[in-house]
């Protein structure tokens, strides 16, 4: 148990770590000192969905980095408010929105991309050749295991969702059929007030 918390630990403090460094070394760029490391993330998505010059859809960059659409489209909206992006309407549907690097976005994925590889040739000199196949392997187990445990809590957490419904669904039957008894009971008495034929036959002679 000890050995599974330190492990958290160590994964914990690495992706703070990364996070923090990025964020320091990044600030010493010009194109980057506005941004957060998440923008810049947000950037590089921007930048793989680009094809032939088309941008990608608000929806396409809320798929890559797995959050909803109004999140990406307010993340979107602060990227060109600080001129990173240019919303534009796709040519193929008027009513989806694409979104285009600047050449300030530019700048600042480049600025992003050379900090990655010199943190990556600084880590590669840092550890022997068999070190690297060692750590290589063991983060690409902890890549599939958390994949995994992804799906499972998304699995999960849908199940959750699906039973709650139902039981809102569930409290809101009784109550739609309390609704209909008044004007059941209405009818009801009034039948009861109504004379039947032979009665009123009666009344008649």
């Amino acid at each position: 148990m000890k050995k599974d918390a330190e492990l958290g630990g160590i994964l914990y403090r690495l992706y703070r770590d990364a996070m923090k460094l990025e964020s320091i070394a990044t600030k010493g760029s010009e194109a980057c000192e506005d941004l957060t490391v998440n923008e810049l993330y947000l950037i590089e998505s921007i930048s793989a969905y680009t094809k032939d010059g088309k941008g990608p859809a608000i929806s396409t960059i809320a798929s890559a980095l797995d959050i909803t659409r109004p999140s990406a489209t307010v993340a979107v909206n602060k990227l060109t408010d600080k001129e990173m992006v240019v919303k534009t309407a796709s040519e193929d549907d008027g009513r989806s929105v694409r979104v285009k690097l600047t050449d300030k976005g530019e700048k600042a994925l480049a600025a992003h991309r050379s900090f990655q590889k010199l943190l990556n040739s600084d880590l590669h000199s840092e550890i022997s050749s068999d070190d690297n196949v060692v750590i290589t392997k063991a983060l690409g187990i902890l890549d599939s295991f958390l994949d995994k445990k992804i799906e499972e809590h998304t699995g999960r957490n849908r199940k959750i969702l699906e039973r709650e419904k139902r039981r809102r669904d569930d409290k809101k039957a009784p109550a739609s059929a309390k609704k209909a008894a008044p004007a059941k009971t209405a009818k009801v008495a009034a039948a009861a007030k109504k004379p039947s034929a032979k009665k009123a036959a009666k009344k008649a002679k």
